[in-house]
């Protein structure tokens, strides 16, 4: 199989690309931060338990409320969904081994 040149990002799809790794990476350490000082769960916990443990939802929703969706206009938060949801139909194309 021959090797193709990559399409290497644009200035602007680099600073993107960078800025939305840097802000996950800030958010779940943040979250995992929250939800171990409030109920001494990490992120992975909470993931796991969220169906089954009402403080943890109230204080994760509490932090991704102060930390993300009030930050956001309608406008940011329906252009937000509609990245996140393009991106992870493309993970899961990409890896369907890892669809939920």
């Amino acid at each position: 199989m021959a090797v193709t040149e990559p399409r290497w990002l644009t200035e602007q799809e680099d600073k993107a690309w960078r800025g939305l790794m840097a802000m996950e990476d800030s958010l779940t350490a943040f979250i995992d931060r929250r939800l171990r000082t409030g109920c001494g769960l990490s992120h992975a916990d909470y993931q796991v338990l969220a169906q089954l443990i009402a403080a943890a939802a109230r204080q994760h929703v509490a932090d991704a409320r102060d930390a993300v969706i009030d930050q956001l206009t309608a406008t940011e938060l329906k252009t937000l969904a509609t990245i996140t949801d393009k991106v992870r139909r493309r993970l899961a194309a990409l890896d369907p081994a890892a669809r939920p």
